[in-house]
C-alpha cells in the first residue's frame, strides 16, 4: 500500500489495553471526511471491525508473547472513495481458511471477530509475509 501524505500511522504495544487508543485515532480521522453517509455508524461499524481483527492479533499472534508491536495504517483513497487500513505484525501465521463461520443460532462465546469484520467492511484480506501477517480492511465511503 502506497502512503499518502495525509495517512495516519501507529505503532501501538500488542495489547488490548490498547484498543481505546487505536479506536479514538480512528474515530478522529473519519470525523474529517466529508460527505460521509451516517458518519456515526459508519464509524462505530469501521472501530469494530478494526477493533476485533487487533484484539485477534494480541489473542492468537502473539499469544503468551509479550512485547509484540502491531503497526496500523489508515487512508483515504480516492477513485474510489473508500478507507484503506492496513494492520501488521510479527507474530505467527494465521489461516483465515481453518476459521468456521460462527453458527448464529448458537450462542457461542467466540469466533465472532473475523465474522463481524467481513460483514462490516467491503473486503478484509489476510496475507502472511516473509516478516509477519498483513490484514487489509476497505471500506467505500
Amino acid at each position: 500500500m502506497e502512503l499518502h501524505s495525509d495517512a495516519l500511522r501507529l505503532d501501538l504495544p500488542a495489547a488490548n489495553k490498547y484498543l481505546n487508543v487505536l479506536g479514538a485515532c480512528l474515530n478522529a480521522f473519519i470525523e474529517r471526511i466529508e460527505g460521509i453517509a451516517e458518519p456515526r455508524v459508519t464509524a462505530y461499524n469501521i472501530e469494530l471491525a478494526v477493533n476485533e481483527i487487533f484484539a485477534n492479533i494480541v489473542a492468537h499472534a502473539y499469544g503468551d508473547a509479550p512485547g509484540g508491536r502491531v503497526d496500523v495504517v489508515v487512508m483515504l483513497a480516492s477513485d474510489p472513495r473508500r478507507l484503506l487500513i492496513a494492520i501488521r505484525d510479527t507474530g505467527i501465521a494465521f489461516d483465515p481458511t481453518a476459521v468456521a463461520e460462527p453458527d448464529l443460532e448458537d450462542v457461542q462465546i467466540n469466533g465472532y471477530g473475523l465474522f463481524l469484520a467481513r460483514s462490516l467492511m467491503d473486503d478484509v484480506a489476510y496475507a502472511r509475509c516473509a516478516d509477519g501477517n498483513t490484514w487489509q480492511l476497505i471500506k467505500h465511503l
